[in-house]
């Protein structure tokens, strides 16, 4: 094998065709438009929306391979080599437009497009709710129940599951609902039954799936009041109910229960069911975009606490990896679940980047093929198999083309500190 000599450069302030040239650009401080994009000090900072505001982002450090981009050649001088050392002439992979990011929202516009077009679902849904979360919210969590089930008919076509919604003080009572409803389904207590979940973590469990059945514990008032957390709640059955088709529905697939070829790459379990029930979200009047985005915001800044690291470090390691550095952070979620689990960043990654894979998918192949794909996958073909024969790439060459659109797409929930 070849070995690499990699020349680290520092890149003085550079100008590159298409953006801005300014006497000084910061983290967080106001910009005029939307999009726009400037470069200084070695780095490409483009302006964004937070909350009301136009404000440039943290930036991405400018590489070599970004360098050449100019029309131009760039000459670089390393100090204190006294010759110029030429950059060699490379063709990047071209960076997204807004019009392709603007496929964010068709993705989920071609879901509610899909829904309109398809025969309405009438699921046979039985519903348990404790007489305390009577008194909270918890219609929330029942949001587009006819529409989840709707959604995926290809695979569910006689959807009959039960729903129990309960709260932190429902801790006997949804242990015996639970025990009712799963029979020898209950084979772990310890994992499965929720006053245990409720011990560890009180109601921030949200939502959980078992064979046939959906739980969601409520959160009191205040626990709503934050936009993000009030839209977790507005997709939490959208989530689960992705995950109950996939995971535990004999007619989904023609794989048993529990069969280890039933779990999929962590990107699309985890990932999917958040895009699934993101665009679930959508058919509720109480969705609003800044309440998804919070929502979102929040995930990343899980993984950087589970990480112990400062917020906003998930982030940042995205928006300046290069293209083989984010290929192999899909890598490592593109394991089974019983793999990723083990990793105590696999889980919460999966979460935020295989929702914007799955995102990038239904944009550019519309949601028959990815509901196609998910069916195929369910009939025990190996995914990655069935990744090729429905969307006509490996999944490196699918991780590839994702890497411009995150970048982009990822500036969107950039935290600025």
């Amino acid at each position: 094998m070849k070995k690499l000599l990699v020349l680290f450069i520092t890149i003085a302030s550079l100008v590159l065709p298409g953006t801005s040239a300014v006497a000084s650009v910061k983290s967080g401080k106001s910009c005029v438009k939307h999009n726009s994009v400037s470069v200084y000090a070695g780095k490409k900072y483009t302006c964004i929306k937070s909350g009301k505001k136009l404000v440039w982002n943290k930036g991405v450090a400018i590489t070599l391979a970004t360098a050449v981009i100019a029309s131009t050649p760039v000459l670089i001088s390393p100090d204190p080599l006294p010759t110029t050392v030429a950059a060699p002439v490379v063709t990047p992979t071209p960076e997204p437009t807004p019009t392709e990011i603007a496929k964010s929202l068709t993705a989920h516009e071609k879901v509610l497009g899909y829904l309109k077009n398809s025969s309405p679902s009438k699921p046979e849904i039985s519903t348990y709710i404790s007489e305390n979360a009577k008194q909270r919210n918890y219609k929330l969590y029942l949001t587009g129940v006819e529409e989840v089930a709707q959604l995926w008919q290809p695979l569910l076509k006689s959807p009959k599951f039960s729903v129990v919604i309960f709260t932190e003080k429902d801790s006997q009572w949804v242990d015996e609902i639970q025990t009712k409803l799963m029979g020898p389904f209950l084979n772990n207590p310890r994992e499965q039954l929720q006053s245990y979940r409720l011990k560890d973590a009180g109601c921030n469990i949200y939502g959980f799936y078992l064979p046939g059945v959906l739980v969601f514990c409520v959160k009191d008032d205040s626990g709503l009041r934050n936009e993000g957390a009030k839209f977790s709640a507005l997709h939490a059955l959208g989530h689960e109910y992705f995950h109950l088709v996939g995971m535990t529905s004999p007619e989904a697939g023609s794989l048993p229960v529990g069969h280890k070829n039933r779990l999929r790459a962590c990107w699309i379990e985890e990932g999917g069911a958040t895009f699934w029930g993101i665009s679930m979200a959508h058919t509720s009047s109480e969705y609003t975009d800044s309440g998804r985005t919070e929502f979102i915001k929040q995930i990343t800044t899980n993984i950087d606490h589970r990480n112990g690291s400062r917020h906003g470090t998930f982030i940042d390691k995205v928006q300046n990896s290069n293209v083989n550095e984010f290929v192999s952070m899909m890598k490592s979620i593109d394991v089974t679940l019983d793999y990723c689990i083990s990793d105590p960043l696999g889980i919460p990654s999966s979460y935020f980047l295989g929702m914007i894979a799955t995102e990038y998918l239904v944009s550019s192949f519309g949601v028959e093929t990815v509901m196609s794909f998910n069916k195929d996958i369910l009939g025990n073909t190996d995914w990655k198999t069935s990744f090729a024969k429905h969307f006509n790439m490996t999944t490196e060459d699918f991780y590839r083309k994702l890497f411009p659109y995150m970048k982009e797409r990822i500036t969107e929930f950039d935290i600025i500190k």
